[in-house]
């Protein structure tokens, strides 16, 4: 591990070197602002925006590094640093700028430097005894953030809180796309269903193109399937408002998926709910949707089920849409003949015949309860 770290560092050291060697190095103040330019590419979704975020980000260590001691007897440079470990800098580069700041901002500068050596450690909750409505305006916004990451598990309330702080302070740069995205994390861990609604539509409405979009999608969608499967009408209907309000691209895939999960839980209601959903977003559901809807009435209607599927184009369906139409033929005839049907009672065989008994099989206690 040692060995891994020290090669890491030699192979940076020699990354920079050019830019030490032409003089190149930025003050800090600059070397912060560079970094703020790279946060607009990231935003933008510009290919290459998280490599150049690094390279950014070491040159920055590079010129806490360098800066001359007289360099800390300005203020702008001293809020550079303070954010450079505030923003996943290398605690270390500022252990010869931090005596040289005046008492009055000392401890601010302390404890960064603990939150960025270890922002899990016990030293990095002396964060927390600030306030970052209060701070200067260059990091108050960056200090909630990592005051929210601080505050973490122990008290999730506070971090919530401290993540809308960030947001207020530093709006429409890469402070709020991470509180964005973790205040969806957050209210998915502690199940609170309504900021997770409103914090992830606004997420999806204004931070769509960002590198860390495609992530953030990926966590989203299995957090929202987990609520919306356990959820009653009205829980659904928050939910798919953040979703169909965020302008989701993907949404149809999603609710088909959902509607798969429900039709899997015995749910037909909630799969019927979705399948519309999904042909609300993309009409090429919209047949998909209308099998379901008549699928969904077997138990109820058997008779007209099964003149409704007679006049299905079978041929035309997904497999799995056969397997939906076969199953819902052996719950019409189920009903309408308990006893073993004949074989004039029997659908001809499809392609999906074995999943589609299975979904008989999985459907029994449904029909149990209809009769």
């Amino acid at each position: 591990m040692k060995h891994g770290a020290h090669r890491l560092s030699l192979l940076l050291l020699l990354w920079l070197a050019p830019l030490a060697a032409r003089g190149d190095t930025p003050s800090p103040a600059q070397a912060m602002s560079l970094v703020a330019r790279g946060y607009q590419a990231l935003l933008k979704g510009t290919a290459g925006a998280d490599v150049d975020n690094v390279r950014l980000l070491a040159r920055a260590g590079l010129a806490m590094r360098q800066a001359p001691h007289a360099a800390w007897s300005v203020a702008a440079h001293r809020r550079a640093l303070v954010l450079y470990l505030l923003s996943g800098g290398d605690g270390a580069a500022a252990r010869d700028a931090a005596p040289l700041f005046p008492a009055d901002e000392a401890p601010l500068v302390k404890a960064a430097m603990a939150y960025a050596l270890a922002p899990d450690g016990k030293d990095a909750r002396a964060l927390l005894n600030f306030d970052a409505l209060t701070a200067p305006a260059e990091i108050g916004g960056a200090l909630a953030f990592a005051q929210a990451r601080v505050a973490g598990k122990d008290d999730p309330g506070r971090a919530m809180r401290l993540l809308d702080t960030a947001r207020l302070l530093a709006p429409g740069g890469l402070v709020e796309e991470a509180a964005l995205r973790r205040a969806v994390f957050l209210a998915s861990e502690t199940g609170d269903i309504k900021a997770f609604s409103l914090r992830a539509r606004d997420y999806r409405a204004r931070f769509h193109a960002a590198v860390f979009a495609a992530n953030f999608d990926e966590t989203f969608r299995g957090a929202f399937a987990k609520f919306w499967l356990a959820g009653d009408a009205k829980t659904r209907g928050v939910l798919e408002d953040s979703l169909d309000q965020g302008g989701a691209g993907d949404r149809a895939t999603l609710y088909d998926h959902l509607a798969r999960s429900a039709m899997a839980q015995r749910d037909l209601e909630g799969a019927r709910r979705a399948m519309h959903k999904a042909a609300e977003a993309d009409a090429r559901f919209a047949d998909r949707a209308r099998l379901w809807d008549i699928a969904a009435q077997a138990p109820h209607d058997p008779k007209a089920v099964a003149a409704k599927l007679a006049e299905a184009p079978q041929s035309a369906l997904a497999l799995e849409d056969q397997a939906l139409m076969g199953a819902a033929r052996l719950v019409a005839a189920r009903i309408q003949a308990p006893t073993p049907p004949g074989d004039a009672a029997q659908a001809p065989p499809s392609p999906g015949a074995e999943k589609a008994e299975q979904m008989m099989r999985e459907a029994d206690e449904v029909l149990r309860g209809a009769r």
